[in-house]
């Protein structure tokens, strides 16, 4: 049932006053209340364009108030919002990105208004050439692209918009607009470039694979410094704090999800803080405070109580339960004298769970992923069975995000089980789970990276 209570605050302007006096009487009862966002403006405009135009049908507003309003349903999609933004508080309301892509709002301007200042002058040129008397200028943007009219952006906002959502939609637009908006490109940068391309490229029937490609390129700007590209060889070397590193994981689970039919979650993926995280701990003498020296130890307790009942190594892992319960027991007691003992016994811990085929560089990409901060935090410098623990403890709860690419490489899927076939090794990370780690993350992301060595040899010929 309709609420009949409302009520509209009616302030009238005499006629002959209405010009300038209209404004500043606006401005004085408007003054300290809340403001309109550039949206809440533009969509006035629209629906005060409708209703002077078809007074005589009021359906024609209706039909347009009910667009905008499943437009900005789309928008509250928190899984489209985060496929087209990074939501650093750059907009007022999420369908601002719609206006700003129409009106080419510049990547680097910070005004907010933008947008809404486009609009009203289309708005104001349109009731001027209604009026005959051509007191207001186009903007060139509304000039570059024959608009004329609201009712011309009009249909420009909707083609744009089922164009956004048209990207959602595919699975290919999807991931590789995705990854380029979460490398800090703008949509309306990437349709720009894409448009360009196709532009250039009329001498013959643009294809699918000529779009998959110009993603590609698109894409390898994001692994480019001093214009020189990360290559296919050069990904190998990376290391531990290289900036690349969270970037060529990215796209490693992107490009996963995307050629197994899945999706990427880049809402459940945006909302969380990302840690690059060692598969198998660097140093688990690194931690200094008593708490975090506690927790570790009773994750390592955690561990060898199950160990200890294996018939595999069983006589070791006893002796070091032993050994691990004496130092929390003690712990909790009174952190005194105790460094020397844990610093021995965090080595033997170290040696226990390394198996004899060890990595040679703890810090190379075949040993590091990405992991929420949460997660990472909760179970830092853990050895790698504990963190195969509750990564899998944590995928079958379902209430965090798990990357693909990080619960496949604790599960090991990507190492041959030909090769590895100790129980015991299935609880260890090796130098081969590395090798396989890093051989997969070649099969995923080679391709793209490829594209560069196909640019340099067609500009070659």
């Amino acid at each position: 049932m309709y609420n009949k209570l409302v009520k509209f605050i009616w302030y009238e302007v005499p006629k002959d006053k209405q010009t300038i006096e209209s404004i500043q009487v606006f401005n004085r009862l408007n003054k300290g209340k809340i403001s309109l966002t550039s949206s809440e403006l533009i969509k006035a405009l629209f629906i005060m364009d409708s209703n002077i135009i078809s007074e005589y049908d009021k359906t024609k507003a209706d039909e347009l108030v009910l667009d905008l309003n499943q437009m900005e349903r789309q928008f509250q999609n928190d899984k489209f919002w985060a496929f087209l933004s990074n939501d650093n508080g750059d907009y007022q309301t999420r369908i601002d990105v719609l206006f700003d892509f129409l009106t080419e709002k510049p990547k680097d301007n910070e005004d907010k208004d933008y947008a809404y200042r486009k609009f009203q002058n289309l708005y104001d040129y349109s009731r001027s050439k209604e009026l005959k008397n051509n007191s207001v200028t186009l903007d060139e943007l509304w000039s570059d692209k024959n608009i004329q009219s609201m009712q011309d952006a009009w249909k420009e906002v909707v083609w744009t918009y089922d164009r956004l959502v048209a990207w959602f939609e595919d699975n290919m637009y999807y991931h590789y607009v995705g990854f380029l908006v979460s490398m800090g490109n703008q949509p309306r940068e990437i349709y720009k470039y894409l448009s360009e391309l196709k532009a250039k490229d009329d001498s013959k029937e643009w294809t699918l694979n000529d779009t998959k490609k110009a993603f590609y390129k698109k894409m390898m700007d994001c692994f480019k410094e001093k214009d020189k590209y990360l290559t296919v060889e050069s990904i190998d070397g990376l290391e531990y704090g290289s900036d690349f590193i969270f970037r060529v994981l990215l796209l490693f689970n992107v490009e996963s999800c995307m050629k197994k039919g899945q999706r990427f979650d880049f809402y459940s993926f945006k909302k969380e803080q990302w840690d690059i995280e060692h598969i198998n701990s660097q140093n688990n003498a690194s931690l200094i405070e008593r708490d975090d020296r506690i927790r570790w130890l009773n994750n390592v307790k955690f561990i060898l109580e199950i160990e200890s009942k294996l018939t595999e190594r069983k006589n070791v892992a006893e002796k070091l339960l032993k050994e691990c319960t004496n130092l929390i027991e003690r712990y909790e007691k009174s952190d005194r004298g105790i460094e020397n003992d844990y610093k021995d016994f965090s080595q033997k811990a170290m040696e226990y769970f390394s198996s004899d085929n060890k990595l040679e560089n703890n810090d190379n990409i075949s040993n590091l992923t990405l992991l929420d901060y949460r997660t990472n935090r909760e179970y830092k410098d853990a050895p790698f069975p504990y963190k195969r623990y509750r990564i899998i403890e944590e995928d079958k709860e379902g209430k965090r995000f798990i990357p693909v690419g990080t619960r496949n490489v604790f599960l090991k899927y990507y190492t041959n089980s030909n090769i590895e076939s100790s129980f015991i090794d299935a609880l260890r990370w090796t130098k081969t789970d590395a090798e396989c780690y890093l051989e997969e993350i070649h099969k995923v992301v080679d391709t793209i990276f490829n594209i560069v060595n196909e640019n340099k040899a067609e500009n070659h010929e």
